[in-house]
């Protein structure tokens, strides 16, 4: 199985978006084939499961959290920097995020950092909760 690095998925999703806009534009039914066609073999080339979007009907995961409303995820221990990016960039900002994680979010965030278990393992959640316990007492 082959992995994708951030910017080799950001670049595959720019072309996919691209091959959409194209589709849209285009009426000629030959064209349309063609395009649909690579599309196709563009989402066939990059996995779902390598890919960091989660599914928002059951997922806490957020678009848009303002700056000052978020929560330091590196004060949970085993998440670092680069970690806390990646939960950033799929909509994980708050410890009350993180203290209601779904089964679904559980596997996508773990699909993305490449450590199975890690999130149960280090109880992200359990210490999510006694963050937000002590922001609350603030």
């Amino acid at each position: 199985m082959k992995f994708f690095n951030r910017f080799q998925r950001k670049s595959l999703k720019e072309k996919l978006n691209q091959l959409e806009v194209d589709l849209a534009l285009l009426t000629d039914n030959t064209v349309v084939k063609e395009i649909a066609t690579t599309k196709q073999e563009v989402v066939q080339e990059v996995p779902e499961k390598e890919l960091p979007i989660l599914n928002t009907e059951a997922s806490v995961a957020s678009t848009f959290v303002p700056v000052e409303e978020r929560d330091d995820l590196t004060k949970i221990k085993g998440i670092g920097g680069v970690t806390a990016q990646q939960l950033n960039e799929l909509g994980f900002y708050t410890y009350e995020q993180m203290t209601v994680l779904s089964e679904t979010d559980l596997e996508k965030i773990e699909g993305v950092i490449r450590f199975p278990g890690q999130v149960t393992r280090q109880d992200w959640k359990g210490q999510a909760e006694k963050l937000v316990a002590l922001k609350a007492k603030k």
